[in-house]
């Protein structure tokens, strides 16, 4: 089958036209998912602090309950 030149052209660069907007539309969604996920990881780092100060909080509670009660 013999196609036409031209044609075959303008297919060809319809066809990488559909390959380039796909690949950025799924480049754009990765790059939101990873904004996302990185926001998340900030989240997840401030609650660990917030637990971890709690955490040393309760302990000096204790200490000091368990001084009290020992004097």
């Amino acid at each position: 089958m013999n196609i036409n030149p031209k044609f075959a052209r303008w297919f060809k660069d319809r066809d990488q036209q559909v390959l380039t907007a796909h690949f950025n539309k799924n480049r754009a969604a990765l790059i939101k998912t990873i904004r996302e996920l990185e926001a998340e990881r900030d989240r997840a780092r401030d609650y660990q602090s917030r637990l971890e100060t709690l955490l040393e909080s309760m302990k000096e509670l204790q200490e000091k309950l368990e001084a009290e009660g020992g004097a």
